[in-house]
């Protein structure tokens, strides 16, 4: 199962990780990973005076401020729906149980996700518990919608797109512009 990657020069200092709120990161890899990257760099600017600690799930850390990464990959193999079968059970629960774990671990204030699947089972856990969501739809999507991205736009509490084309995909979405 998942265990934290602690960062030792971001490594909370108390003994009590849950009292500051940190803002949890989900992300894939490739284009989405980059996509986080960015936003995170620009809130990190944009925030200077007064980071936020972040908490990062994905398949590998991000090159940044993150108190602990958790590892966990997709759901599915990109290219076997045979192997995404065998795949699916597995990951499903290595997420439910790294999900609860970081609720228990950390004071999750809210939780942002450039995608792709990996990310709807955590959202869902934090959406249960009251924590704020916010999916950032892939910036390569012009004329259709991903499966991410059809789920996450009736779940997440803010629902951004990156390209204005893609209002008329997602009712109720909102846009954000490239990150």
């Amino acid at each position: 199962m998942s265990q934290p990657i602690q960062s030792p020069s971001s490594a909370p200092h108390s003994t009590d990780a849950k009292s500051a709120p940190v803002l949890l990161v989900i992300y894939g890899g490739g284009g989405h990973r980059t996509e986080m990257q960015l936003l995170l760099d620009y809130l990190v600017k944009a925030n200077s005076k007064t980071p936020v600690p972040l908490i990062s799930i994905g398949p590998s850390k991000l090159d940044c401020c993150v108190v602990a990464h958790y590892q966990m990959t997709d759901v599915r193999d990109k290219h076997s729906r045979f192997k995404s079968l065998f795949l699916m059970l597995p990951s499903v629960l290595n997420q439910l149980i790294t999900t609860v774990k970081i609720l228990r671990a950390h004071k999750v204030s809210g939780v942002i996700s450039t995608g792709p699947g990996l990310c709807v089972i955590p959202m869902v856990i934090m959406r249960l518990f009251g924590v704020n969501t916010v999916f950032v739809e892939t910036y390569c999507r012009f004329n259709s919608r991903s499966f991410t991205g059809r789920v996450m736009s009736k779940l997440a509490h803010r629902f951004l797109v990156q390209n204005k084309q893609q209002l008329a995909l997602y009712p109720g979405a909102e846009y954000c512009g490239r990150v």
